[in-house]
């Protein structure tokens, strides 16, 4: 299921944002993906590496 605000995906945008962030440096990948890691539903049983490979990291 898509959340979508004023027309946007916004699983997307938070994504493609946190992909910017590091990519200018402001967040190391280990940040990335703990951050990601905590916010995750607890019923995708998701390892931080398919997480990794899942976000195209």
């Amino acid at each position: 299921m898509q959340d979508s605000h004023y027309g946007f995906d916004s699983g997307q945008v938070v994504i493609e944002l946190i992909k910017l962030l590091k990519k200018k440096g402001v967040l190391q990948e280990k940040e990335v993906l703990d951050l990601l890691w905590e916010a995750k539903d607890p019923l995708f049983p998701w390892t931080k590496q398919e997480i990794k490979e899942l976000i195209k990291l």
